[in-house]
């Protein structure tokens, strides 16, 4: 798990290898207002990095990206 804290609130990630890919939790937890989760499987490495670079958390919380992104690379080794 990763999350990051802000003057809006808490992000969170929860990334676990699956057999059909990698699985994904994002979560955000406002101070004010609704909490949204989404949970999505990749079933590649392609497809993940597209979704992970579109995601708004990559200029808000630029740490939090680089360590999702270095913590999926380690889940997707498990392929090789």
């Amino acid at each position: 798990m990763a999350s990051a804290e802000g003057r809006d609130g808490v992000i969170r990630f929860v990334l676990r290898r699956v057999a059909g890919g990698l699985y994904v939790e994002r979560e955000e937890l406002p101070r004010k207002g609704t909490r949204t989760s989404i949970a999505v499987e990749f079933p590649n490495r392609v497809c993940f990095e597209r979704w992970c670079n579109d995601d708004p958390c990559r200029f808000t919380h630029p740490l939090l990206h680089q360590r999702i992104r270095r913590y999926a690379d380690e889940l997707w080794a498990f392929d090789a």
